[in-house]
């Protein structure tokens, strides 16, 4: 289970494509100060209507994100915020 009090947590209001506002709690957002990616489940991407694109799509069929605790995560679909 994710401890919301873990350091970097933080909490987030997101702008959806129809002008609403969906607010999440500190329990579902992480900040990482080293990059310019921020990695979130296909579940909030659906849940906020968000378009996504694959990865290969773009070429980058094989990126992988590497997590603090030395575990690697293969990534498959992007989205764009502004």
């Amino acid at each position: 289970m994710i401890d919301k009090n873990k350091a970097f947590r933080i909490l987030c209001s997101i702008k959806k494509s129809d002008e609403s506002i969906v607010h999440l709690d500190k329990f579902y957002v992480q900040t990482n100060q080293r990059s310019n990616m921020n990695v979130i489940s296909t579940e909030l991407i659906k849940h906020l209507d968000l378009q996504s694109h694959s990865l290969s799509e773009i070429e980058f069929a094989k990126l992988e994100y590497r997590c603090v605790l030395r575990t690697i995560v293969r990534l498959f679909f992007m989205t764009e915020l502004d």
